[in-house]
């Protein structure tokens, strides 16, 4: 018997190669709003961030207001994006075939996002509803352990 009872997966840049494409899209974003940074900027400062997190941040690089739809600007643009160019991490469906335990995913994403990822991906039937955990449910993010312990 394994002395593992689950594996929980985070979504971005573990199941799926996202980072690259939000952290753009946010550039590309911020950039419009008169922020001067590049994707090394977004990743040292964005990535693993909860959306409110990054959107403090971007408030203080930029001298208007930011706009009341900015994160329904992201999503859609991020989504269209990941339409077009997001992909499995290298290995990781053989991973998920081979596994003998159970797994499931816990995301700082929205369900809609996590979901849209897998399906384009691939990864979509290695998970059910009740294997997708996101802290846009729980309304706690990370590094706040609460998604974690409720997908345990």
């Amino acid at each position: 018997m394994s002395k593992y009872k689950c594996i929980i997966f985070d979504c971005d840049g573990v199941l799926v190669d996202s980072e690259p494409i939000s952290n753009q899209v946010m550039v590309d974003l911020v950039n419009a709003l008169g922020a001067n940074i590049d994707l090394d900027y977004a990743y040292r400062h964005f990535k693993g961030n909860s959306f409110n997190e990054c959107a403090n941040k971007i408030s203080k690089l930029i001298t208007q207001k930011l706009p009341i739809d900015f994160e329904e600007q992201y999503r859609k643009e991020s989504y269209q994006r990941f339409q077009k160019e997001i992909k499995p991490i290298d290995g990781v469906k053989d991973i998920l075939q081979d596994l003998k335990i159970p797994f499931c995913v816990a995301s700082s994403g929205p369900v809609k996002k996590i979901k849209l990822n897998l399906e384009l991906t691939g990864l979509s039937s290695f998970f059910q509803d009740k294997t997708i955990f996101s802290c846009y449910t729980i309304k706690k993010w990370k590094p706040d352990p609460s998604v974690f312990l409720w997908a345990a």
